[in-house]
């Protein structure tokens, strides 16, 4: 039996500085309702966890951010800041057909354009490949045991 080897390849996308930054497209869906997010977001290795701010849950129809079965969590960024993030269970979609199920924390404490993908929950989903001298990412989807 073949099996179809997925590769999904972006380009860098440039600041205004001109630096290189590691934003891909992404398409956000809530299951329960399937209401839909499509925005940028940040491949950030630093972040241990998936975090978007409590608008992106608003737009997904999740009315109470703090409605949820699953612990909240705190989070820290460079600063030293502490954020409160709430976990719920969306689908994220990358490059158009790659869908898998994930949790994100959504919070009212982080900055309405910071949308940001962690190792739990993005990353461990791929095999990921940067190469910043050609400026590209490509994703190679992993299969999870159940």
């Amino acid at each position: 039996k073949l099996r179809l080897l997925v590769v999904l390849k972006f380009r860098f996308q440039k600041r205004p500085s001109g630096d290189p930054h590691a934003l891909i497209p992404v398409r956000l869906i809530n299951p329960s309702n399937n209401f839909v997010f499509d925005a940028n977001a940040l491949m950030d290795c630093g972040a241990s966890k998936n975090l978007f701010p409590a608008s992106v849950a608003e737009i997904l129809g999740i009315k109470d951010i703090a409605d949820t079965e699953w612990s909240s969590q705190k989070f820290g960024d460079a600063s030293g800041r502490i954020m409160i993030g709430y976990p719920h269970k969306v689908i994220i979609e990358i490059g158009g057909s790659h869908r898998f199920e994930t949790m994100v924390y959504f919070s009212n404490d982080v900055h309405r354009g910071a949308l940001l993908l962690g190792i739990n929950g993005f990353f461990n989903h791929f095999v990921i490949k940067i190469d910043a001298g050609r400026d590209s990412i490509e994703l190679t989807p992993v299969a999870f045991k159940k």
